[in-house]
């Protein structure tokens, strides 16, 4: 029994980071005391699901094996046959000849990951041949590591870059043959077998030019398109070695256009295949469609439209070529509390362009076009939808319940992988194309067959069986879900309360042969642990809301209350933007009435009268603006504050919230440049932050910057820095929370 406890402790040690929040099911038993049972790993901006595992309660040494596989992300390796399956427990592969699955915890405890914290994006090459991830170097950095899928070549193709949990800064070319990287802010390339060959040409000879990895685009399988500044450039795939090494003497590539703007480092395109239309989106907002020349003329702009964002919203856009050459723009629109998407092409008719909307079901999304580049799948709450691109009509659908991830095998075939199962559909078969379920992805109701000593798992109405010796589900001949049983004449299992605030619960065996004994099976949750630290995240809206938008979508993702500090001027520019705080549900403090510096000598006498009173009217008119009360907590503008201005603020009830480090992120470029301030990029500031973390700390956060530029912002990277306060074992929480114990008691003898 001492050394089952110790596998446990060894599994869950390592399964589990410091801050997730973990939940058991009552372990099911056979006969043959074997148990089953599932684990609820809760994460922020995560998925949480239920994964079933198997152990054996009389053959010590055995590990626990995982036997459903949850479809975070899925790819195709070795020409379509392996199915590839990534989520925070690691990686899993189907086979798709045998319909078997392993994982890589299946042959021992120590193959589980150290950490299923939030992963970080990966690209998988279009051959399914070779795999580029991150490997995080720190909390706001990683490297690019390149490897082969058999996993047993592995180089660094890039030392540092930024982390990222939706984006890797490289870009295969169709064929597989060439991959484009981003390092330094600059562009370089390579063949992938290359980079493990010691005879590989050198890194300088194989520069593209400046730029972001935004700056280019596979027009084709052998056409690399190519921004520079304003400059469109056309790069041949077989002379990319030719101009690279003589790129002094004959140029980049051929210019097929000059943009009458220049392309930004936050600016996407798309361009047709024949290199003739481009589409531009500027800002995550605009959409410009223009034409190309073919040389190192203008490009001229045919159609331009902008959306104008509420302050709880942020959009996507997607850009899909049709087989006639006429764009099709998908807008994934992104509220607080909702998303839905919008669709239209740009059609040229008699030399002028017509806007065409077409309709989507409701909650349309994971949009993802057919690898012969003449249909779109997309999906909706329940039902998965095949278009035609270039009529925008239904080609197949089927029911599916909510998916997780999708993937297409060929031109006929998807993956759908849903909460419960995954599935693969074929939508050229008749009537809405075939439909079969392949096995299922997570566990909520499950039991042994006695008969078969196969777990059985009810997912979708579906019973399925897993075969322990050769690792592959089927459906199951039973019509029913076993009885439940969690005792046999050896053992019997419950669940009980644990004294770790990490889990909600602890599943427990007492022995019913022998000596008596009942215990925890996972060691951990039976030990006492000292709450987790906390941060606040204090976002200041002083005179500008460009980053709310972004803000509130991704504190609505992690399921996050933050602090707004809210100044009088921000309350008369953007009342509809305060609205939308409140009604998200963030805490609201004051940042007095005015934008002014309290400290800097002011045409006025700042004393306690002045200090209660502009307080007192951001107060009256938050109030009347939203119909709630700001919480009693406060600080200056731009934090800065005597003795003096902090205790009138007491004495008119409020509490003064200072912040753990100096603000960086409001700093400016042309500010840095007069006043020779320090300048921090956006990962910078998140490395500089996370470096001073402390319990009770506040983290401020400008919502916007009135004036001056940056080269990023913060606020459009607060799900790094939420990412990097997670693994640093903290919590955040609002500051008034931090605070509670200091908020002002009124005093009923003395007057306010």
């Amino acid at each position: 029994m001492k050394k089952l406890v110790i596998n446990w402790i060894i599994f869950f040690v390592a399964l589990f980071s410091v801050y997730s929040e973990i939940s058991f099911s009552t372990p099911e038993l056979n006969p043959e005391s074997q148990i089953i049972f599932s684990v609820t790993h809760s994460f922020p901006g995560e998925t949480t699901y239920s994964t079933l595992f198997t152990s054996d309660l009389d053959n010590l040494n055995a590990p626990c094996k995982q036997i459903t596989t949850f479809p975070e992300q899925m790819t195709l390796l070795s020409n379509g046959q392996i199915l590839r399956i990534r989520n925070r427990y690691g990686i899993s592969l189907y086979n798709l000849t045998t319909n078997s699955i392993t994982h890589n915890s299946a042959s021992s405890q120590e193959a589980i990951p150290a950490n299923p914290v939030r992963k970080g994006a990966e690209s998988v090459s279009p051959d399914g041949k070779w795999i580029c991830t991150l490997e995080k170097t720190s909390s706001a950095t990683a490297a690019i590591l390149l490897e082969n899928a058999t996993g047993y070549t592995k180089t660094t193709l890039v030392p540092s870059t930024e982390f990222s949990y939706n984006q890797i800064p490289v870009k295969w070319s169709p064929d597989s043959s060439l991959l484009v990287y981003e390092k330094e802010g600059n562009l370089y390339f390579t063949e992938p077998e290359a980079m493990f060959r010691s005879n590989q040409i050198p890194e300088h000879l194989r520069k593209i030019g400046s730029g972001s990895i935004h700056s280019v685009y596979w027009a084709s399988e052998k056409k690399l398109i190519y921004i520079q500044n304003d400059i469109v450039y056309d790069i041949p795939l077989y002379e990319m070695y030719t101009r690279a090494i003589y790129s002094d003497f004959v140029g980049i590539g051929t210019i097929i256009g000059r943009l009458p703007f220049s392309f930004d480092a936050t600016d996407r395109f798309s361009i047709n295949p024949d290199t003739t239309r481009i589409v531009l989106i500027r800002d995550n907002r605009t959409v410009t469609y223009m034409t190309l020349p073919g040389n190192a003329s203008f490009a001229e702009q045919i159609y331009t439209s902008t959306q104008s964002p509420n302050s709880g919203e942020t959009y996507t856009f997607s850009v899909y070529w049709s087989s006639d050459g006429n764009p099709l723009v998908w807008l994934q629109i992104n509220q607080t509390s909702n998303s839905f998407s919008q669709v239209y092409s740009l059609n040229d008719e008699s030399n002028t362009i017509k806007k065409t909307e077409f309709p989507v079901p409701k909650n349309a999304k994971m949009p993802l076009l057919s690898p012969d580049g003449k249909k779109l799948f997309f999906t909706d709450n329940n039902t998965a939808y095949v278009y035609s691109l270039n009529t925008w009509q239904e080609i197949a659908s089927v029911k599916c319940g909510a998916l997780i991830s999708c993937l297409w095998a060929n031109s006929q075939t998807i993956y759908l992988g849903g909460r419960e199962t995954l599935c693969r559909w074929n939508i050229n078969s008749h009537n809405n194309g075939s439909y079969q379920t392949l096995f299922p992805s997570s566990a909520e109701k499950y039991a042994w067959n006695n008969e078969t000593g196969c777990p059985v798992v009810l997912a979708e109405g579906i019973l399925f069986e897993y075969d322990l010796k050769k690792e592959k589900w089927n459906k199951s001949l039973l019509q029913q879900l076993p009885n439940s049983n969690t005792r046999n004449g050896k053992y019997r299992t419950f669940l009980g309360t644990s004294p770790n605030s990490d889990f909600t619960n602890a599943p427990y065996v007492r022995s019913l042969s022998g000596p008596a004994v009942t215990q925890i099976l996972y060691t951990p949750a039976a030990e006492k642990k000292a709450a987790r630290p906390v941060v606040s995240l204090a976002f200041d809206a002083i005179d500008n809301a460009d980053g709310l938008a972004t803000i509130l979508h991704i504190l609505e993702n992690y399921n996050i209350k933050a602090t707004f500090f809210i100044n009088g001027e921000f309350l008369r520019r953007y009342p509809e933007e305060t609205r939308w705080i409140v009604s998200a549900g963030h805490e609201c403090g004051s940042m007095f009435y005015t934008a002014t510096d309290l400290i800097e000598k002011q045409g006025f006498v700042v004393d306690e009268t002045f200090i209660r009173r502009g307080l007192a009217r951001n107060e009256d008119e938050f109030f009347s603006l939203t119909g709630s009360e700001l919480s009693l907590i406060w600080h200056a503008p731009f934090y800065k504050a005597n003795q003096l201005i902090q205790n009138a603020g007491r004495k008119a009830g409020y509490t003064y919230i200072p912040h753990s480090i100096a603000p960086k992120d409001n700093i400016t470029l042309e500010e840095a440049a007069k006043s020779q301030k320090y300048y921090l990029t956006a990962t910078e500031v998140i490395e500089e932050i996370t470096a001073t973390l402390k319990d009770g700390g506040v983290i401020p956060i400008s919502v916007g910057i009135s004036s001056g530029n940056r080269s990023d912002y913060l606020y459009d990277k607060l799900d790094l820095l939420i990412g990097a306060i997670l693994d640093a074992g903290y919590n955040i929480v609002t500051v008034g929370s931090m605070h509670l114990l200091e908020l002002p008691v009124a005093n009923t003898n003395q007057p306010l």
